[in-house]
């Protein structure tokens, strides 16, 4: 009889033991999947965008000199911001994706579902290692002052080429946020030039 462990369990062990991905930083290392949706809206999709988010958003200017907008999941306990692409071609072309946690006494408008999760099925409450295992090794990682593990995925012109070139955008970047071994925040989306 034979035991295989599941590839998530392996990859937790290895970043339990401090083990960094040594080709993360190599040029050539590009991660198996790339997630362009959440929640069933796509990428720079202002119909997708319309069709699950609803119209009329109310917006305001984030860091990043981009229109956001915030929602809450139906439970109340996830917030959602998306980031509107400004040369999209539509007031919904969204850019970026941001899902965290819900902050006490914030409030916005909800939307009809509990669960927002990926196209790829990431959620917030998976474990390092079953992102790990769902996206590759392809990552650079640090830790904030809370202790927070940050993993950094991304994609730029030399590596996704005609991923990037389908949104004429030059990069694509990723970020998961872990509070003891645990998905308590992720952002992800094009890079404005």
């Amino acid at each position: 009889m034979t035991m295989t462990m599941k590839p998530w369990i392996a990859v937790s062990i290895w970043l339990a033991l401090g083990l960094a991905p040594v080709w993360a930083t190599e040029t050539s290392c590009s991660p198996k999947k790339l997630d362009t949706t959440l929640f069933g809206v796509a990428l720079e999709d202002s119909r997708s965008a319309l069709a699950r988010l609803g119209k009329d958003w109310e917006t305001q200017r984030s860091d990043l000199q981009l229109e956001s907008a915030l929602f809450q999941s139906q439970d109340g306990k996830q917030t959602l911001t998306v980031f509107i692409q400004p040369d999209g071609g539509s007031d919904y072309a969204i850019a970026q994706f941001d899902l965290r946690l819900r902050q006490t006494g914030e409030k916005h408008r909800r939307l009809p579902e509990g669960l927002l999760k990926t196209g790829s099925g990431i959620r917030l409450g998976l474990r390092m290692g079953e992102i790990v295992a769902r996206l590759g090794v392809c990552f650079t990682e640090t830790t904030t002052a809370s202790k927070r593990r940050i993993l950094h995925y991304g994609v730029e012109t030399a590596q996704g080429a005609s991923f990037l070139q389908r949104y004429n955008m030059p990069a694509y970047k990723a970020d998961y946020e872990f509070e003891n071994g645990r998905l308590v925040h992720f952002r992800f989306g094009l890079e404005q030039p």
